[in-house]
């Protein structure tokens, strides 16, 4: 059964488009994992439940590629995406039972290599630092060409303009991930939105299809250093803002490091983002974002 699983690893990899330096570190981890007794044991614990129930305590996937990492004496960044990945290679007939495509499938787990290159940008080791993929080993969250998508409930009573959204009423949320192959552009967004909105929609119980989005993308300060024709302008200007609110949370996202807020002066000026923000920075403001719907009207 081992054997299966390393040639299935290396297989997915290639299949979500790895780079090839990380698909060998990740290899050469997964044996270490199970040359490993105890660490092993952890693993086909996981994988074999999920395999045969279709459910996973992502909870205990964590903990344990944790634990086996402190056994190993090794990355837990990489421990963790292994397990992560030994799971949802398998994933696929949980999402034909919800009668999804083998395209919506691949577009969703493609989320491992946007974590995976987050994480090596940020800290130079190939996996992962977030814990947030367990909704797409149920097919909860979904990924419809450029953007990612589940049902949430909407936080509080909210009206403007044609959107009148309730607490509690059911909206889908989006999920912007950072994907280097396909641009944030409205012909990609609106194809997402159609193909969300026609699989969710009949899940609403016959409201609104209403998308929510909160993120740092909506963040208003940055049409002071964007060009007017940016697709992150254009995208937050579909929204229609519900809150604003101040945070330094995301600014890893822009710089790949830890702490920007507290030495300003050092950040890096690559990108207009980049210089625009320090920039911000440096004069004492803060950084932010928001929470925003928009009404879905089929074209």
């Amino acid at each position: 059964m081992i054997n299966i699983y390393r040639r299935d690893l290396e297989e997915f990899m290639k299949l979500l488009g790895f780079d090839a330096d990380a698909a060998s570190t990740l290899l050469a981890l997964f044996d270490e994992i199970v040359s490993n007794d105890v660490c092993r044991a952890y693993l086909e614990h996981h994988v074999s439940r999920y395999v045969e129930e279709e459910t996973i305590e992502f909870g205990m996937v964590i903990n344990d590629a944790v634990l086996s990492a402190r056994e190993l004496k090794g990355p837990e960044y990489g421990c963790k995406m292994v397990f992560f990945l030994c799971c949802a290679m398998y994933s696929y007939p949980v999402y034909e039972k919800h009668g999804l495509s083998e395209k919506v499938w691949l577009d969703s787990m493609e989320d491992f290599r946007f974590k995976l290159n987050e994480c090596h940008r940020m800290y130079g080791e190939w996996g992962t630092f977030v814990n947030w993929f367990g909704r797409f080993y149920t097919a909860e969250l979904l990924a419809f060409g450029r953007l990612e998508f589940e049902i949430v409930e909407a936080p509080r009573d909210f009206k403007s303009g044609e959107i009148d959204v309730k607490a509690g009423q059911k909206v889908i949320n989006v999920h912007i991930p950072s994907n280097e192959k396909i641009p944030l552009s409205k012909a990609e967004c609106d194809k997402s939105y159609r193909l969300a909105a026609e699989y969710f929609g009949p899940q609403l119980g016959g409201a609104p299809v209403v998308f929510m989005c909160g993120s740092w993308l909506l963040f208003e300060g940055m049409k002071s250093f964007l060009p007017p024709h940016s697709n992150i302008l254009r995208f937050a200007s579909e929204y229609t803002i519900a809150e604003r609110y101040d945070t330094v949370d995301d600014l890893w996202r822009i710089f790949y490091r830890e702490g920007c807020e507290a030495e300003p002066e050092a950040l890096p000026e690559d990108t207009s983002m980049m210089r625009g923000y320090k920039k911000l920075l440096l004069n004492g403001d803060m950084p932010g974002g928001a929470l925003g719907y928009k009404l879905y009207k089929a074209i």
